[in-house]
C-alpha cells in the first residue's frame, strides 16, 4: 500500500523484474474509489532513483498528481513512449493507495487512553 502525503512523496515498488522493456518508461494510473476520478502521469526510466533498479525503483511523486485525498487504486504500466496511454501495454503493479488529507503526527496519550494528534 502506498501512503500519500501533501507535497513531494517516495514510492518504492518492484517493476523492474516484470518488466519485458530494457529501459521502459512508466505511466502510473491512479483511480479515486469513490469518486471514479483517474489521474494518469509518465515516470522516465531516467526518473528512477533506485541504486539497485534490478532490486527496486524508486520514484519522487507529487502529490499534486494525483488530485484529492482519499482511497485509490493504482497500476503501474511500463511503455516504450512517452504517452499516458495505456492501451495494449504490460501491467507490472497494482495496488491501493491512500491520500491523507494531512500530515498528522503522534502527540501524547491521555488518561483515558486515547490518543492525541495534530
Amino acid at each position: 500500500m502506498l501512503n500519500i502525503y501533501t507535497g513531494n512523496n517516495t514510492f518504492i515498488m518492484t517493476l523492474t523484474e516484470k518488466q519485458t522493456l530494457t529501459s521502459p518508461n512508466y505511466i502510473f494510473v491512479f483511480t479515486h474509489r469513490t469518486t471514479n476520478d483517474e489521474y494518469k502521469f509518465l515516470k522516465l526510466n531516467a526518473d528512477d532513483q533506485s541504486q539497485y533498479k534490478y532490486r527496486y525503483n524508486k520514484f519522487t511523486v507529487a502529490s499534486s498528481l494525483i488530485g484529492k485525498p482519499g482511497q485509490y487504486e493504482y497500476q503501474v504500466y511500463q511503455t516504450a513512449g512517452n504517452t499516458t496511454d495505456i492501451t495494449n501495454k504490460v501491467m507490472l503493479e497494482s495496488g491501493i493507495a491512500i491520500f491523507h488529507e494531512s500530515d498528522l503526527t503522534y502527540i501524547t496519550r491521555n488518561k483515558n487512553n486515547e490518543f492525541i494528534f495534530q
